[in-house]
């Protein structure tokens, strides 16, 4: 345990580094979505600098579908994690407490996880590849654990591209009109989370 608490300490200081940097250049690419019909092909910036968050659509474990319009006027704390990576395994606990402590969503916080689920393996396939479970076998998955907070499925991979994800847990905040606030790229702790959250609730991000 106490090589995990050093790893996770160290990974705090990262952590802490990176979610004070504007991310004005890291989604600069995801503001081209064809898709979109009000897209101009230009970066939307707030006062701030901070770039538009890209919109997404996408259904959790209950069949509830999620948008990120949906969540106008709240703080959002969009994590994007994977079943077999041991750093969102650890952290997975205290994303849900998080969700519980924060009203499960109908306060001024969202907690939202987001999953690339792979497609099934024929039976008699090779397997010895690290693979994600598939969209049943994360539904099971996230039972077993208790896991509530919703947990959207990215089937195409989509949002992970337009994200930007590279590595695993990164976790965006997202402030109350859609705009970055700031991006964690490695596993962080209740007591950090909830930190970086009051930060967006009371901080400067929103003047």
């Amino acid at each position: 345990m106490s090589i995990i608490k050093k790893k996770r300490t160290m990974l705090t200081v990262m952590c802490v580094t990176a979610l004070i940097i504007s991310l004005l250049s890291i989604c600069s690419a995801c503001q081209s979505n064809e898709n979109e019909p009000e897209a101009t092909g230009s970066l939307q910036t707030n006062a701030h600098g901070h770039s538009l968050a890209p919109k997404f659509e996408l259904v959790d474990q209950f069949g509830n579908v999620h948008r990120l319009s949906d969540y106008r006027g709240k703080i959002v704390y969009l994590t994007f994690w994977a079943t077999w990576y041991e750093s969102c395994s650890l952290e997975l606990p205290d994303v849900e407490q998080l969700y519980r402590d924060r009203a499960k969503n109908q306060g001024e916080v969202a907690v939202l996880g987001v999953v690339f689920p792979s497609e099934p393996v024929a039976e008699g396939a090779p397997s010895d590849e690290i693979r994600e479970m598939t969209v049943e076998e994360m539904k099971l998955f996230l039972n077993e654990k208790n896991l509530t907070f919703p947990v959207l499925f990215d089937i195409d991979g989509k949002i992970f591209a337009e994200y930007a994800i590279t590595g695993l847990p990164t976790t965006y905040l997202i402030d109350r009109e859609g705009f970055f606030i700031g991006v964690i790229p490695a596993s962080i702790d209740k007591g950090l989370m909830d930190h970086f959250i009051e930060e967006a609730l009371h901080g400067n991000n929103d003047d």
